[in-house]
Formats: structure tokens, sequence, C-alpha cells
């Protein structure tokens, strides 16, 4: 029988990485929090059920992947964005990180789950596809198709390992491209 103690050892055992998927996913480490303790919250309740699955870890990813973007979906009826944030103090320095955010923020719930379970949690197409209840061929469309929206606003000289932006070709030495 499952027990608390069992939930909670579970809990502190995978936290830090559900925290950190959370945080990529939702770009802000309040609501990443936030995230991640409504997906604890739904597994407690369910506890019985996620002790049962062959992966519990997997079970959890589910579960919060579907809450993100479920919440996502929620959110976006009633929030509106607006271009100008009232009383801004200063412009951020340039930052790779934010950089990333703010590309990562200009896709759906769906696209940017998918770039970070590819590049962030090095999942495979077909993984991320049982993960999400999609194909593999799906996975990789939708991949490429995100990638190609986020190249533009990434800094030049900011290029993820993993997020597919082609290194410079070095020219052969004692050739002349002029």
């Amino acid at each position: 029988m499952a027990t608390t103690h069992d939930f909670e050892g579970f809990a502190h055992a995978h936290a830090q990485r559900l925290g950190r998927t959370a945080w990529l996913l939702t770009g802000n480490h309040h609501a990443a929090e936030d995230l991640v303790q409504d997906t604890l919250t739904k597994l407690y309740v369910h506890w019985t059920r996620v002790t049962r699955a062959d992966d519990p870890v997997r079970y959890a990813r589910a579960t919060m992947l579907n809450t993100f973007i479920s919440g996502r979906r929620r959110r976006s009826s009633t929030e509106r964005p607006t271009a100008d944030v009232p009383e801004r103090l200063h412009q951020p320095e340039h930052n790779s990180r934010v950089d990333l955010l703010r590309a990562l923020d200009t896709l759906t719930a769906l696209d940017r789950t998918i770039l970070v379970l590819r590049f962030f949690e090095d999942m495979s197409p077909p993984d991320v596809g049982g993960q999400l209840g999609l194909t593999s061929g799906a996975v990789r469309t939708r991949t490429t198709r995100a990638l190609a929206k986020i190249r533009p606003l990434l800094a030049d000289d900011y290029a993820p390992a993993g997020l597919g932006r082609p290194a410079p070709c070095p020219t052969q030495p004692g050739r002349s491209d002029a």
C-alpha cells in the first residue's frame, strides 16, 4: 500500500528536476514553483495510481506537462499582452538566458514543451511523442517549425548547443572567398 511517507520520498527525490523543467516551460521562477506544486498536489491525490505506473517519474512529468498546457490554454483567454511595461527602470543587459526565454515565450505551449523535452530534457522524438500523445514525425515537424520561429529572435552570439543553429563554416586555409 502506498503511503504518505513514500510520496514524500518521491517528491523530495524528484522535485528539483521537475522544478528545472517547470522553469524552462514557464520562464518564471514563481510560475515554475506553482507548476511543481500543482503537479505534486495532483500526484498526491492519485498516489496509489502513480505507484502502480510502470514509471512514476514519467507519470509525474506527464502530469506536469498536461497541467502546464491546460493552464496556458485557460490563461490565454483572460490575459492580454501589452507592448509597454509601465515604469520600466532599465533595460536588462544582454543575457542569453533572457533571450532564450523571450524566444520560447513566442511559441505555443505545445511547441515550447516539445523544445524543452527535446533539448533540455534530452528526450528523443519517439519519447517526446509518447509523453505528449503525438507521433515522432509530428514531434520532428513541430520541432523544426518552432526552431525556425525562434532562431531569428536569438542574439547572433548565442547558439545553444541543441537548438539546431548551424555553426559558421570556417574558410579553408589557402582559399580566397573574395
